[in-house]
This record gives structure tokens, sequence and C-alpha cells, in this order.
């Protein structure tokens, strides 16, 4: 019974990883998307400024 506690906890253990990297990777992927479109826009005001 105790073993299969431990078991269970391990599993437990390895899915809250896998779901700290899956949120990890789309908070990074929503900075990088961020970050792009602001320069982007950035970008685009000053060109429209300049022009």
């Amino acid at each position: 019974m105790r073993d299969d506690w431990d078991d269970d906890g391990a599993y437990h253990r390895a899915v809250g990883c896998g779901w700290a990297s899956v949120v990890g990777a789309l908070g990074c992927i929503s900075v990088v998307i961020a970050l792009a479109v602001v320069g982007a826009w950035g970008l685009d005001l000053l060109l429209f400024r300049a022009g």
C-alpha cells in the first residue's frame, strides 16, 4: 500500500512538472509575440510620423 502511495506521489509530481513546463512555454511564446507586436506597432508609428 505504501509503495503504491509513493508511486502515486511521483506520478502527480511528474504531471505537475509537465504542466509547469507547458505553461512556461506558452508564457514565453506569449511574451515573444507581444514584443513582436509592440515592436511592429512602434515601427509603424515611427514610419508613419516620419512619412
